[in-house]
């Protein structure tokens, strides 16, 4: 209902005059029409919906079901959750639709390329909560995410992070930064990689081919980013590094700005194209992406080798999370945030690093 009033508002159309609703048992049939229903129309549906025992829960002029009506049909978790099928007509009859499905219990706003995540409804402040009721783990994508991230955070704390602060074998003093930086790679990537993902299947028209092409041409990238770096003097690889990654930095804004432009302009090219365009756009930006691992293993095998494993470890465990943490911004507040997001976490990869080249170079 609030997506068709969306529609409807963007369109300067009065969306109360072109939605009707009736019920039969606990089937809605929603009806949305391009002209304003007659007077005519929704006395017809009004005798439709009589004969056929459905209940027309709202039409343009049409008089509002009575209250004892609706309460006997309302299942007892809708009252329980503070809702309740007289909600379709107080949101169509809403002189503040905003200011309606801000204070409503569910979130229930319209969804959107940016945030499609049509059956997420729970409010933030109660996602954490609904991972504790266990019945929920299997029957609710948002728990199973939750309950993913909560998992694999523990374990990066146990097999990570604990050793490090506790081990007997851990690495000397100094390994904070470093592995900072690593795991800043590992989860940036991630949220970026799965906000291209979702950007690119509005060019491509399937996620599968966005997968494929998508994943092929960023590996690509970062292979030849990564074969560049290698070509680097020693001297030059923690200054360059730290250049690629303020460069990763503005190619994200540019992407959270001017990605859905770009899919708006070129969705009516061939296939072809499409994926050829796609490839023009990911493989330099996997280029740069590919200098910031290799340029920071040679920096830290010059001066701390002993901790390179340490940080392959945080790279690969911060990807895990980050994976998992991309979605759950997403679902919140949409993929653009997701890019936002991942654009701060390279730019505190590249600041960590700023901070290290001239240390390794001097010892």
């Amino acid at each position: 209902m609030s997506l068709a009033q969306e529609a409807c508002a963007l369109r300067g159309l009065d969306p109360a005059q072109h939605l009707a609703i009736v019920r039969l048992k606990n089937v809605m049939t929603f009806i949305l029409r391009r002209s304003p229903f007659s007077s005519d129309e929704v006395r017809l549906l009004q005798r439709a919906a009589d004969e056929l025992g459905f209940i027309l829960l709202y039409a343009p002029g049409a008089a509002a079901p009575t209250s004892r009506t609706i309460d006997s049909i309302d299942p007892p978790e809708m009252i329980e959750a503070g809702t309740s099928t007289k909600d379709y007509r107080r949101l169509i009859l809403a002189e503040d639709r905003a200011q309606f499905l801000a204070d409503y219990p569910f979130d229930v706003r319209a969804t959107t390329d940016d945030r499609p995540f049509f059956f997420h409804t729970t409010r933030l402040r109660d996602q954490f909560g609904a991972v504790f009721g266990l019945q929920m783990l299997f029957a609710n994508g948002l728990a199973a995410l939750l309950i993913l991230f909560v998992i694999s955070a523990i374990l990066v704390g146990l097999f990570i992070i604990g050793p490090l602060l506790l081990g007997g074998s851990r690495p000397q003093r100094g390994w904070g930064g470093w592995l900072a930086y690593f795991g800043a790679l590992g989860a940036g990537f991630m949220l970026l990689e799965v906000a291209l993902l979702q950007r690119f299947v509005l060019l491509l028209g399937h996620p599968v081919y966005s997968l494929t092409v998508t994943l092929f041409s960023l590996l690509l990238g970062t292979g030849l980013g990564s074969l560049l770096s290698r070509r680097l003097s020693a001297e030059r690889i923690g200054t360059l590094t730290v250049r690629a990654l303020l460069a990763v930095v503005v190619a994200i804004a540019l992407a959270a700005l001017l990605v859905a432009r770009v899919v708006d302009f070129a969705i009516p090219w061939p296939l072809a194209a499409r994926m050829a365009l796609a490839a023009g756009i990911l493989i330099p930006f996997g280029a740069l992406l590919g200098f910031g691992l290799p340029g920071g293993m040679r920096l830290i095998g010059r001066v701390r080798p002993e901790i390179v494993p340490w940080a392959w470890g945080m790279n690969g465990a911060f990807s895990v999370v980050g994976a998992t943490l991309a979605i759950f911004i997403a679902m919140n507040w949409g993929f653009t945030v997701t890019l936002l997001v991942a654009a701060v976490v390279y730019a505190l990869a590249a600041a960590i690093l700023a901070t290290r080249p001239a240390q390794a170079l001097a010892q």
